[in-house]
């Protein structure tokens, strides 16, 4: 049976989902600019835009009491789930008019209209050890088919620097024991919380994993240094 979980609450606790999405892919912001004179030229920015999710939910009750408890859960920003991939999650926003159908005197069915953010995300996000060698090199392998935004926990004291090639280097001045660089909420916070961008130096948002190995280059006084990779999918 087909299902959505959205703000942690499941559809089938109020009815039967009539069918899912076959395919939701988000459109790639895509710019054509005609030439006066030659061919137009197309510009394809790195950018993804929301996009529209349509689901029928038949409802067991159509009861004036139910029917306001799906008002108060269909509504506003969560995470929605769907049943047909279980283990991955968008970013969504219910907010449209809601107008059901009924159908005989206990049933009715209602239509759900979602706005998703571009991208699915992996709900179980664990932390990982990345192995240092002896040169203070690191490999990280990326499995998506889209660049990855992680988050990174190094443990050190004073100033602590990495490289990731081919894209930027980040410097933490005044670590105590740890600090942990959050890229997709562009923050950088100190082992008791507090953001520290005033101690950080290079552009976080410039830490994205490519598709495939990843190199970093560490500063000799790393101690160790933790993962999560924030897994994402289009």
């Amino acid at each position: 049976m087909s299902y959505f979980i959205f703000k942690g609450k499941d559809s089938r606790e109020y009815g039967i989902l009539e069918s899912l999405p076959l395919d939701i892919r988000a459109e790639r912001t895509t710019q054509i600019i005609n030439m006066p004179a030659g061919t137009p030229i197309i510009y394809e920015s790195k950018a993804f835009k929301a996009q529209t999710v349509n689901m029928t939910l038949g409802l067991r009750d159509n009861s004036p009491d139910n029917i306001r408890e799906i008002n108060s859960w269909l509504y506003g920003r969560g995470k929605l789930i769907l049943s047909n991939e279980p283990d991955k999650y968008y970013d969504a926003v219910c907010n449209t008019a809601i107008q059901g159908t009924r159908m005989v005197k206990n049933l009715g069915k209602i239509p759900v209209n979602f706005t998703v953010m571009p991208y699915r995300y992996a709900i179980e996000n664990e932390w990982q050890e990345m192995s240092i060698s002896s040169t203070w090199v690191s490999y990280i392998n990326n499995d998506c088919m889209c660049t990855l935004q992680p988050t990174i926990k190094i443990y050190g004291n004073g100033e602590l620097n990495f490289t990731l090639k081919d894209k930027s280097s980040v410097t933490v001045r005044n670590v105590s024991e740890y600090c942990i660089i959050d890229v997709p909420t562009r923050r950088v916070y100190n082992k008791d919380g507090n953001i520290i961008l005033n101690e950080t130096v290079g552009n976080i948002l410039n830490i994205e994993l490519e598709p495939g190995t990843n190199t970093f280059y560490w500063k000799a006084n790393t101690q160790k240094v933790e993962i999560k990779l924030n897994k994402r999918w289009l």
